[in-house]
């Protein structure tokens, strides 16, 4: 599927959008730093008002200012990812035997 042109609207960080019906929707795309300073871009798509869109962005905005920003990174990790991240942290309150194992 092609990528839509996204056409600002009047709001903050709000687009609009045709799309394959020819209906007019809405998307938000927000920029912000993580804790280790590295940009990230949360942005979701298939809105039908510019009302729902800006609450969907408000609720980001939030959760982001309360610390949350990380949970937004990784809500799209697969469990073969999470996996490998759990093990990495897990890793030093293992006996030796159970690294051999790994």
């Amino acid at each position: 599927m092609a990528r839509q042109k996204l056409t600002k609207t009047k709001k903050d960080r709000i687009y609009s959008y045709i799309d394959t019906d020819k209906k007019k929707k809405y998307a938000y795309r927000y920029k912000f730093y993580d804790d280790t300073n590295k940009r990230k871009e949360k942005s979701r798509q298939g809105f039908f008002t510019i009302q729902e869109a800006e609450k969907a962005l408000i609720a980001i905005k939030a959760s982001i200012m309360s610390g949350n920003g990380q949970t937004l990174i990784n809500e799209n990790i697969t469990l073969d990812q999470w996996f490998i991240k759990w093990m990495k942290l897990k890793e030093n309150s293992w006996e030796i035997t159970t690294l051999r194992l790994t």
